[in-house]
């Protein structure tokens, strides 16, 4: 009966449907994109990164316990991983429906359980869990217009600076940047090395204890005297910003007073500015 109304008064069933679709039409621009619904199944991200390991070994000692892990986790579809040199990422994709929070902290339960199995390198750089959409809603391309800025100069600013400012914006579940950061790269020659008696583990060592921001205090700051009246701030310069830098970091001293330089031993190049020297090991 209720259908009969409206076929025998076709003008009038006309006039309701395009109210409905002014309705809609104006209500587009006010609901947020967050009530819309779901048209394609959330994915939850995981993203590990190994230092200095290739993308067999990380595929090897990152991908495989973590994917025994997470395989099987409720309303999981599917998943899939890429590995790359240094960083790990695998992507599971959840049934129509599912609440994207819930799969992330479903996901980071089973992420804990294989923490134990995966290499000190990898937990100590952590593993990052977070749920993103399928869908890309836009690009912005940056640009130099003087060409002062390389590419790499450019991707560098928009990770330290713009993504993350992007990425708090309301409604926007990730930011990617299509460029790597800049990071020293240092190139260790085996043969000078072997003959040395030098060990990766003692040039890791040696740049880890020397390229850290260390806390010196204030000089005049209480318990005192009560005759200082002057408190003064001790600052460093901090973390070693350039290549000239790294390269004087000391290796190895001997009791004549000898020392092994990190320059003596390795080339360091800045990731994206210069090519690989042949016959070396990357670190």
């Amino acid at each position: 009966m209720f259908s009969k109304f409206f076929i025998n008064r076709p003008r009038f069933a006309v006039v309701i449907s395009l109210l409905l679709c002014l309705a809609g039409f104006i209500s587009i621009f006010s609901l947020p994109i967050a009530l819309y619904p779901e048209v394609t199944p959330p994915e939850v991200v995981v993203i590990a990164r190994y230092p200095g390991a290739s993308a067999e070994v990380i595929a090897k000692t990152v991908g495989i316990p973590l994917e025994s892990k997470v395989n099987g986790v409720e309303d999981m579809l599917y998943m899939s991983s890429s590995s790359s040199d240094g960083s790990y990422s695998l992507t599971l994709t959840f049934k129509t429906g599912t609440d994207p929070d819930l799969a992330q902290v479903k996901v980071q339960n089973r992420v804990s359980q294989a923490q134990s199995l995966l290499p000190g390198d990898v937990t100590r750089q952590g593993i990052s869990v977070f749920r993103k959409s399928s869908n890309i809603l836009g690009f912005i391309s940056f640009v130099s217009p003087d060409k002062t800025l390389s590419a790499l100069e450019i991707s560098d600013y928009l990770n330290n600076n713009v993504q993350k400012n992007v990425s708090r914006i309301t409604g926007v579940g990730d930011a990617m940047v299509f460029g790597s950061s800049k990071s020293m790269r240092v190139w260790l020659d085996a043969d000078k090395m072997a003959a040395l008696n030098i060990s990766v583990p003692d040039v890791t060592a040696a740049i880890s204890s020397q390229n850290y921001q260390p806390s010196l205090g204030k000089i005049g700051a209480r318990p005192n005297d009560g005759k200082v009246m002057t408190v003064f701030a001790l600052q460093t310069e901090g973390r070693l910003n350039n290549a000239k830098d790294f390269e004087d970091i000391i290796i190895r001293t001997d009791a004549q007073g000898g020392l092994v330089r990190l320059k003596q031993i390795a080339k360091l190049i800045i990731i994206g500015t210069d090519s690989p020297p042949s016959n070396s090991a990357a670190w």
